[in-house]
């Protein structure tokens, strides 16, 4: 008579097959199947935490040590994102990367400009690049990234650094991109 096997999270080491000549009778089959159920489930839950992420576009013009806005382009529906920031559902190691075209004209020196990676654990990461000193509105592609472990909570936000104003342009396709690893 058949059985059915109720799997556990958990990744049941060893699997125990039968040896030759074992009965394929009684509780042998069934303690496989089931050290097999339960490897199924734990790599299934891996799987799918690593389906979490959630893209924004970045958008507005904002002076030093403001965060960007941000408006979801894509969340795999666990990620709560406010006007300048996301909220990471859950902790894990998060790769976090971002791309934009900014335009800054706000000194006629070299100026650095800086766009830190945010988050209430701290900066996570900064991209600097200097502004040759012009009155001309300069445009600058930025991009950059990081891999941090964060914990359920943790908000993630981009913001600019060191300018007195930075302006996303408007047909740039900046995103910031929040994708949990592990």
């Amino acid at each position: 008579m058949s059985t059915n096997i109720t799997a556990v999270d958990a990744f049941t080491d060893p699997v125990v097959a039968p040896a030759d000549g074992d009965p394929v009778v009684g509780a042998a089959p069934e303690l496989m199947g089931q050290a097999l159920a339960n490897r199924t489930l734990n790599n299934k839950n891996r799987v799918d935490a690593l389906q979490e992420y959630c893209t924004a576009y970045i958008t507005g013009s904002k002076g030093n040590g403001v965060a960007f806005d941000l408006a979801v382009d894509q969340n795999s529906g666990s990620f709560t994102v406010a006007s300048n920031q996301i909220l990471v559902p859950s902790t894990g190691v998060y790769e976090i990367s971002w791309t934009a075209s900014v335009a800054v004209t706000d000194a006629t020196s070299d100026k650095t400009i800086s766009v830190n990676i945010e988050s209430n654990a701290g900066n996570l990461a900064a991209m600097r690049t200097v502004r040759p000193g012009t009155t001309n509105t300069l445009h600058v592609a930025m991009a950059g990234g990081t891999i941090v472990s964060l914990t359920s909570g943790n908000y993630v936000s981009l913001l600019s650094n060191e300018i007195s104003a930075a302006t996303i342009d408007t047909l740039s396709t900046a995103r910031l991109v929040v994708r949990r690893i592990s």
